[in-house]
C-alpha cells in the first residue's frame, strides 16, 4: 500500500500519472528522464546524483527538464549533485559557482549567481545572465577548470564528504571536465 502511493506521488509530480503503465519505450526523451528521477526519488535518497542527464535531450527538451528540475528541487529540498559541460544550465540550476582546479581538486574562484528563484526559461535572456555567463566561460578556458556549482551553506570539501563520504570527494578528480551542480538544502 505505502509503496503504491510513492509511486502515484512521484508519477504524479513528474507530470507522467497519465502513463503510469507504458512501456519506457513508448515515452519520449523528456519524460524518459523524468521517470528515471522519479524511480530514484522513491527510493528517498540523501543525494541525487545527475551525471550529464540532460545531455542526451533536444534543446527544447532540456530547458523544458531544466525548469522541472528547479521546481521539483523547490518543492521536495532534496539534494542533488548535477554533472553537465554547459555554462548555461550550471547558471540556471545553480545558486554559487565554484570553479576548481584540477586534479587535486581546489576551489579557485566562487561566483555568486544573482537570480531569484523559481527560475524561468526567460532568464537566459537577461544581458545579466549573459555576462554571468560569458564571465564564467572565460575563467574556465583560463584555468581549464572544473566547475562545482551550489548554494553551499559550508566549505565545499566538509559539505561533500558529510553528504557522500571521503571517498567520492578523493574520487572528484575523475569526473572529466565538469560542472557539478549541487543544490542543498
Amino acid at each position: 500500500q505505502k509503496k503504491n502511493e510513492i509511486v502515484e506521488h512521484y508519477l504524479s509530480i513528474t507530470g507522467l500519472a497519465d502513463f503510469a503503465n507504458a512501456y519506457p519505450k513508448n515515452l519520449s526523451g523528456g519524460m524518459q528522464q523524468r521517470l528515471a528521477i522519479a524511480r530514484t526519488l522513491a527510493n528517498n535518497p540523501k543525494v541525487l546524483l545527475m551525471d550529464e542527464s540532460f545531455g542526451s535531450l533536444d534543446s527544447q527538451t532540456r530547458s523544458r527538464m531544466q525548469e522541472f528540475l528547479t521546481k521539483l528541487w523547490e518543492s521536495d529540498k532534496k539534494t542533488i549533485l548535477f554533472v553537465t559541460h554547459d555554462v548555461e544550465e550550471a547558471i540556471f540550476l545553480a545558486d554559487e559557482v565554484y570553479l576548481l582546479s584540477q586534479r587535486p581538486a581546489q576551489i579557485k574562484q566562487i561566483f555568486k549567481v544573482p537570480f531569484d528563484r523559481p527560475r524561468l526559461h526567460e532568464l537566459k535572456y537577461l544581458q545579466e545572465f549573459f555576462e554571468l555567463e560569458k564571465e564564467i566561460a572565460k575563467e574556465v578556458a583560463r584555468l581549464a577548470s572544473y566547475l562545482i556549482l551550489g548554494n553551499l551553506s559550508m566549505n565545499l570539501q566538509d559539505r561533500i564528504e558529510d553528504r557522500l563520504g571521503r571517498k567520492y570527494y578523493n574520487n572528484l578528480d575523475a569526473v572529466t571536465t565538469s560542472i557539478l551542480t549541487n543544490m542543498i538544502l
